[in-house]
């Protein structure tokens, strides 16, 4: 059997998490390091998830999920996550 990438993994953890339609915000920050190409890749796996970059320490995504799997990537690789809820007031 091969070896699966921590995306898979993190994906197959949070299947029994109960989602929802809500818009979260994503915020992580690699303090005295740079984020490694592996997270990247990882992060990029994770983008079949309802959700986009918004910038490179900032990932906005659709449903409870997705917030959660993108803060447990980011933690995996030694960043500070916050998440936040969204609602959008105007656009």
């Amino acid at each position: 059997m091969g070896r699966h990438s921590i995306a898979k993994h993190i994906q197959a953890e949070l299947e029994e998490v109960d989602d929802d339609s809500d818009e979260y915000l994503v915020t992580y920050d690699f303090v005295k390091r740079k984020p490694t190409v592996r997270f990247w890749r990882n992060l990029s796996r994770l983008s079949g998830l309802k959700g986009k970059l918004v910038q490179r320490s900032a990932f906005l995504t659709q449903g409870k999920r997705a917030a959660r799997a993108v803060s447990t990537l980011a933690s995996h690789y030694g960043a500070d996550v916050a998440v936040f809820w969204v609602k959008q007031i105007e656009k």
